[in-house]
């Protein structure tokens, strides 16, 4: 759509970057002119955010005798990311350093309404001390509009979101979704949706589950899978609200990464994600009167059937004989607080409360596996919210397996609570 020169503002003395759009060939004068505004309306609006993780933009304008427009913006020394991903992998510390940069900048470009909708590692800049700033705000509108039928303008699809892939209306939960496909790419080495083809690729976002990213670099925690998969996930309800949110959920998985650990919730919000930090107190809470199978301190919970130590409220009496079965609990809520109980035989085997970020339309809890009595039970479950209300599910019969893991999936569905075996 245009070039960028390095220049030099005269009355200052200061470098900069003057990008200039140029009219495509084979727009029309009516296409042309609508590109106009845009880029000028959107140049704008970019420039009224002022943000270490947002490219500055000084000033746009539009020369009078080509009519072509530019915007001068402040210039960058560093490399993109693109290209730094390309020279060497990323120590872990400066990988979700950058990763926290993005998400700081996204937030604040979401903050007042605007989308960039082409969020990739060649649109993120660095300057000399290697703080990442992204670029290119507004201009993708102009290139994904309906100025031109032309995909291959559009440039590969491995960055964007299923419902841009789709043709969909965007919102800020589509950058998002960018953002956690340039983080896989940074922490594993290689991007989650992959093929020969833009049709391919395209396929693969809207279709395919991407590799665990604990599995495409061992390196990397297993905690740091129910993150990511949050991220990528293809319904955007399901995705965390924010990037700050998202950040904090991803520190709290590397703690030996020397990223600074945000203040959040206990529970970590993604669909099979880990115990975040304060877990020491939440376990305080419940050994109150309980009985635990304790072996050491907790540890997030792996993909398969851990041998983590039981988080949860048990009676004496109910305390499972051989053979056992490992079960793992997942809460779907939009409860601020709250209290889960679930109970296998009409007695209780599962007590722990819950909380929702503040800025989380829907939160997933997941606690560590416990192990209960293998074999048929009739299973049901109950939520005391912090207002009183109390929501039940049906009684459902389940299959609880010898020596094996498995999985109930609990969420909302008015003022009544549904249950899903999903493994097992």
């Amino acid at each position: 759509m245009g070039i960028v020169y390095r220049a030099e503002d005269p009355f200052i003395h200061r470098s900069v970057a003057v990008k200039v759009l140029h009219a495509t060939p084979g727009m029309t004068p009516q296409q042309i002119r609508i590109a106009h505004e845009r880029f000028r309306r959107e140049a704008q609006t970019a420039g009224s955010i002022d943000h270490p993780n947002i490219v500055r933009i000084f000033d746009v304008g539009e020369e009078v005798e080509s009519g072509d427009m530019y915007i001068v913006m402040e210039y960058l020394s560093g490399p993109s990311l693109e290209k730094l991903l390309s020279d060497d992998v990323l120590p872990l510390t400066r990988a979700a350093e950058i990763i926290g940069q993005l998400a700081s900048g996204l937030d604040a470009a979401h903050s007042r309404g605007i989308i960039h909708r082409d969020i990739k590692p060649s649109n993120i800049l660095l300057n000399d001390e290697g703080t990442a700033k992204l670029a290119d705000f507004g201009i993708t509108q102009v290139a994904s509009s309906s100025l031109t039928q032309d995909t291959r303008a559009l440039g590969t699809p491995a960055y964007m979101s299923p419902e841009q892939v789709q043709g969909k209306s965007l919102d800020r939960r589509a950058d998002l979704f960018s953002l956690g496909v340039v983080s896989y790419e940074i922490l594993a080495g290689k991007r989650p949706f992959e093929g020969p083809d833009a049709v391919s690729i395209a396929y693969a976002i809207t279709q395919s589950e991407p590799l665990p990213i604990s599995v495409a670099n061992p390196q990397l925690p297993r905690a740091l899978d129910g993150v990511i998969e949050r991220m990528l996930a293809k319904n955007p309800t399901e995705r965390f609200a924010t990037g700050r949110e998202f950040h904090a959920a991803l520190a709290a998985c590397l703690p030996d990464a020397g990223v600074p650990r945000p203040s959040t919730p206990a529970n970590a919000p993604s669909l099979r994600t880990v115990v975040l930090a304060g877990l020491s107190g939440l376990a305080a809470l419940i050994l109150i009167g309980v009985l635990m199978f304790s072996r050491g301190e907790p540890s997030p919970p792996e993909a398969a059937t851990p041998p983590s130590r039981t988080e949860t409220k048990r009676p004496a009496s109910t305390r499972p004989a051989a053979p056992a079965a490992t079960v793992t609990i997942s809460l779907s809520h939009r409860i601020r607080n709250g209290t889960l109980v679930v109970s296998l035989d009409g007695k209780p085997i599962f007590t722990e409360k819950f909380s929702k970020a503040k800025m989380a339309l829907l939160q997933t809890t997941t606690w560590d596996a416990f192990e209960a009595a293998a074999g048929k039970h009739t299973l049901n479950a109950r939520v005391l919210g912090e207002d009183g209300t109390t929501y039940l599910s049906d009684a459902y019969t389940v299959e609880l397996p010898r020596a094996r893991g498995t999985a109930f999936r609990i969420g909302f569905k008015g003022d009544t609570l549904t249950v899903k075996q999903t493994s097992g």
